[in-house]
């Protein structure tokens, strides 16, 4: 198979992590014991990027605001598919399939947006008006499914280094918004959209591949935490 059978998941750290996350994990393993299963604390993604990547992506990594842990786990999914392959899941989300059942053999890139039609629960996901001109509107991030190499993967790597070295607030803005356009589904689908007609991929819908954008029974997840990312006004990128 074109995708190395490897799962990989991050998070601040394996401990801080609700009981339920880690039995999720747990089942992920359980569900496919031909794949390896790569968790990533942040210590260990900095290692990571710091043994496999130059200066330039490194002092970037460095003037992450410590509030957008979100952004570095942006960052690394671009950069461990990029250079490894594998499927990157969420650490909220999960599988009812296995992957083996689901993955074809000539698979190199798989490609979902979300169902954002009237009378749907994610109704309205994913349209920002920076993705007006993407049919469906932006590309799903929180899974991506890739064989390593893959052009899709490059590009975005070097458009989100570019949005990191260049932030100012006042043009990508901050919290939820600012997130999207720095590191996340509105910079990872306006970095693909040019290249469809020039890469393969699959189009899937990737929730009836099994593949679950949340183990929980509703949204809830997104709403929780006081201190969540997406309510900060404060800057995203440190001062160089």
């Amino acid at each position: 198979m074109a995708i190395p059978r490897i799962i990989h998941q991050t998070a601040r750290n394996l401990d801080s992590l609700p009981e339920e996350i880690r039995q999720n994990i747990e089942a992920l393993k359980a569900l496919n014991p031909g794949w390896e299963h790569r968790f990533y604390s942040d210590e260990a993604v900095r290692e990571y990027i710091g043994e496999h990547f130059g200066e330039r992506i490194r002092r970037a990594v460095g003037r992450i605001n410590p509030r957008y842990g979100v952004v570095l786990a942006d960052f690394f999914r671009y950069l461990v598919c990029y250079r490894e392959g594998g499927v990157y899941l969420d650490i909220k989300s999960g599988l009812t399939r296995p992957l083996d059942e689901v993955l074809l053999e000539d698979d190199v890139y798989l490609l979902s947006q979300w169902d954002n039609r009237l009378g749907r629960p994610t109704r309205g996901w994913g349209q920002f008006q920076d993705v007006a001109r993407i049919a469906g509107g932006e590309f799903q991030q929180w899974q991506i499914v890739a064989a390593p190499g893959h052009p899709f993967l490059n590009r975005t790597i070097q458009e989100v280094l570019f949005n990191m070295e260049q932030y100012h607030p006042s043009w990508f803005g901050t919290g939820h918004q600012g997130v999207a356009r720095v590191s996340g589904p509105i910079a990872y689908s306006l970095s693909i959209a040019p290249m469809l007609p020039l890469h393969r991929f699959r189009p899937v819908a990737i929730e009836e591949l099994g593949i679950r954008y949340t183990i929980y029974d509703t949204l809830r997840h997104h709403m929780a935490p006081d201190r969540h990312y997406s309510r900060s006004d404060e800057p995203i990128m440190l001062p160089a």
